[in-house]
């Protein structure tokens, strides 16, 4: 979920639950009219003993479904998701803790994240040879807010999203690193 979003949910709970319901209601009326065929074309599928055939007709089916459905079914799985997220009675508490990860998150110096090749000293900024691609002459800068960005791969951003480059995670298992916010792929 973006940033946005969620700041949004949390200014305006009501309104957010409100849009939610409304939305699962719209996505509902959308998808209820392919159902019935659906719903037959795979009790048919069923019906078939071999397996590779049957698993031929699931993907078959995947592929012919029309895309006002496949749309359907793709937002209604989002706003349900959100619907979740703002009826859970810690809601505004794990928002409130995800701001503050993200505060100390960002605190984490860069420098101490990677062990940087050739790292030096440019007036205020530092200098590397480039992590995320190979390269002879130093392209990687790290700026005095803690921020970075490479002229050679042209990738840059906070220490979180540092992270999520060299360790190939997601923003919310980066936040839960550098953080201890207790999020990441062991939870």
């Amino acid at each position: 979920m973006k940033n946005t979003v969620i700041e949004a949910t949390r200014i305006f709970p009501e309104e957010a639950r409100l849009i939610a319901t409304e939305k699962i209601k719209y996505y509902e009326k959308i998808k209820k009219p392919y159902l019935a065929d659906i719903k037959t074309f795979l009790s048919k599928i069923k019906k078939i003993k071999n397996k590779f055939s049957q698993s031929f007709w699931e993907e078959a089916l995947k592929v012919v479904l029309p895309k006002e459905y496949c749309h359907a079914v793709e937002r209604l799985a989002y706003w349900r998701n959100m619907e979740r997220f703002m009826t859970n009675k810690g809601f505004k508490k794990k928002i409130i803790d995800s701001e503050h990860d993200k505060a100390i998150a960002k605190t984490v110096s860069i420098q101490q994240l990677y062990p940087f090749q050739k790292l030096r000293k440019v007036g205020k900024r530092y200098q590397a040879l480039c992590p995320l691609h190979g390269e002879k002459t130093s392209s990687f800068v790290i700026y005095p807010n803690n921020t970075f960005y490479c002229f050679g791969c042209h990738q840059g951003g906070d220490s979180i999203k540092f992270l999520q480059l060299i360790n190939e995670c997601s923003y919310i298992e980066a936040l839960g690193q550098l953080s201890g916010g207790g999020y990441g792929r062991s939870h």
